[in-house]
């Protein structure tokens, strides 16, 4: 694998010269929970170092290592989204009795642990009671934010740069990229689910490798019947270095019916 592709970083010195030797590497950005980049190396590579290989860069994000795992004969590394993982690591009580907007939590949460944050207006100006990191020690800052987003009525999620907290409302509006089944980037049919026994309606398709739409960002669709209209980008996974094809699944409210 090509070495300007990922660089990983050690507590220990310097650059390790892992990435040479990977079989493979992948990245999965999402607006479910956080975005993971996992690197698969030989079992030959099983040493003690491995512990140190605590930072990656790659897709122009950082990484900060959340697991390492033997399967047979792979070592997978696997790395989550450096912004969420920062705010994982506050996990001090903290308790706010009075009524407080929701964006003055969130924003007190980001700028103790250095992170941007852009905060949709309608979920910011919420006011909540009782918001913190509990007593008890047993959650986090992103927990709590994640958490928070969703009572309002919204998600968290990472783009690499900042944390954002807003509505899937808020998400569709603006510019979208436009997609129809087989053109352009798009490699395969857009295969859809508008069923309301799920919780949102879903679609998936192949593209390829230069597509740009990351996760979080609106598309629209057209040419598919039913399913035409803005969707959200709910997650996109492909494998480094970007040759071939990934794959993107789609989110929105449902549709049907309304």
């Amino acid at each position: 694998m090509k070495a300007n592709l990922i660089n990983i970083t050690s507590t220990a010195g310097p650059r390790l010269e892992l990435v040479s030797a990977a079989t493979s590497a992948r990245v999965r950005t999402t607006i479910s929970g956080a975005s993971t980049l996992q690197v698969r190396l030989p079992k030959d590579q099983l040493t003690a170092s491995l512990a140190t290989a605590h930072a990656a860069t790659a897709e122009g994000r950082s990484w900060t290592m959340a697991a390492i795992r033997r399967v047979g004969d792979t070592v997978h590394l696997v790395y989550e989204d450096a912004i969420i993982a920062a705010l994982r690591e506050h996990t001090d009580p903290v308790m706010y009795q009075v009524a407080l907007p929701a964006a003055d939590v969130i924003t007190r949460f980001c700028t103790e642990a250095g992170v941007k944050v852009d905060i949709d207006p309608i979920i910011g100006e919420q006011h909540v009671e009782g918001a913190g990191r509990s007593l008890l020690g047993e959650t986090d800052s992103w927990r709590e934010i994640a958490s928070l987003a969703e009572r309002l009525g919204g998600r968290a999620f990472s783009d690499g740069q900042r944390l954002i907290v807003a509505r899937d409302a808020a998400r569709l509006t603006g510019e979208a990229t436009r997609i129809t089944s087989s053109r352009g980037l798009v490699r395969s049919d857009i295969d859809f689910a508008l069923d309301h026994a799920q919780p949102r309606d879903r679609a998936t398709f192949t593209v390829d490798a230069a597509w740009t739409a990351e996760a979080g960002t609106a598309v629209q669709v057209y040419a598919s019947g039913p399913a035409d209209g803005r969707w959200l980008v709910a997650e996109w996974t492909r494998d480094l270095p970007l040759v071939g094809t990934g794959r993107v699944r789609l989110t929105r409210p449902h549709t049907i019916g309304e």
